[in-house]
C-alpha cells in the first residue's frame, strides 16, 4: 500500500484557507501524509530526540523556534529514510512550521489524512487550538 500523496497545489490551498495572510513557502512538488500511527511514533521519537539534545531544560529554555526547527528536521530526516526504504513515495511530508504573530510564538503544523490542519507544540507534543484571529496572524508557513 502506497502512502497517501497530495500535490504542492493541494497543500497550498489547504494552508491558504487556514492561514489567509501568511507567506506560505512549500519547497517540494508532492507530499506524503503520515498515518496517525506513524505520527504518534514520530512524536515519541521527537520526545527522545529533544531530551537527548536539551535534557529536562526545555522548561527553562523557551526558544520556540529552535524546538520547532528540530521537529521539522527530524520529520524530514525520517521521511528521507522512509523513501530510501520504499515506504514513502513523495518528495516531502506534510509536517511544517508556522510563526503565529498573535502569540509571538512558533509552532509545528501538520496536515492529516482527512486534509484537516493541526497545530502542535513540539516541547509538549500536544495539539494547540488556534482561534480564527490567531490563524489570521500567522505570518510564515514553511514545508520542505
Amino acid at each position: 500500500m502506497s502512502a497517501e500523496v497530495i500535490t504542492h497545489n493541494e497543500l497550498y490551498l489547504i494552508l491558504r484557507t487556514r492561514y489567509p495572510n501568511a507567506y506560505i513557502r512549500l519547497l517540494d512538488g508532492t507530499y506524503n501524509i503520515p498515518t496517525e500511527d506513524s505520527f504518534k511514533e514520530y512524536l515519541k521519537e521527537l520526545g527522545r530526540h529533544l531530551f537527548a539534545l536539551y535534557g529536562d531544560k526545555w522548561q527553562e529554555y523557551f526558544d520556540c523556534d529552535n524546538f520547532t526547527l528540530e521537529a521539522i528536521a527530524l520529520a524530514y530526516r525520517k521521511h528521507w529514510i522512509a523513501r530510501q526504504e520504499n515506504k514513502g513515495n513523495a518528495q516531502g511530508v506534510t509536517i511544517g512550521a508556522i510563526v503565529v504573530d498573535g502569540l509571538k510564538h512558533a509552532l509545528n503544523v501538520r496536515v492529516k489524512g482527512d486534509k484537516s490542519v493541526e497545530e502542535w507544540e513540539p516541547q509538549t507534543k500536544q495539539p494547540v487550538i488556534l482561534s480564527s484571529a490567531q490563524c489570521a496572524s500567522v505570518s510564515l508557513v514553511l514545508f520542505s
